[in-house]
């Protein structure tokens, strides 16, 4: 599944790495993206700040992705995402937020994209 989601976001060698989390199960590793100016790619963040607008009636406009991470995960793909978004007047301030965002795959499932979480980003 994540191949094939590969050759969608990007044709030339968009993994970067691989991180495994503390207990080092295969199953719990994100890659890491590096072509994160994909199109594929940019419309998952950009959902992400689309979706926390209208869930918390904020008015964050999408400035950039700083960095995303894939994993496959309960019948899909998780994407975990370090954005910019800018803030509305009068203090139009950027701000890091880090968003994952899932995405339900299989043959029948037309891309069904759900926002997890969205929480500030202090790195």
């Amino acid at each position: 599944m994540i191949s094939t989601l590969l050759t969608n976001i990007g044709q030339h060698d968009p993994i970067l790495h691989v991180t495994k989390d503390v207990k080092g199960d295969p199953r719990s590793e994100w890659i890491s993206i590096r072509t994160i100016e994909d199109p594929y790619v940019q419309e998952v963040a950009k959902f992400a700040v689309i979706e926390f607008n209208v869930d918390k009636m904020t008015t964050f406009q999408y400035k950039r992705m700083l960095r995303c991470w894939i994993k496959e995960e309960m019948g899909g793909i998780k994407y975990r995402l370090v954005l910019e978004v800018k803030q509305e007047a009068p203090t139009q301030k950027v701000c890091k937020y880090e968003a994952v965002v899932w995405e339900a795959s299989g043959r029948l499932i037309i891309r069904k994209l759900k926002l997890v979480s969205f929480v500030p980003c202090f790195d």
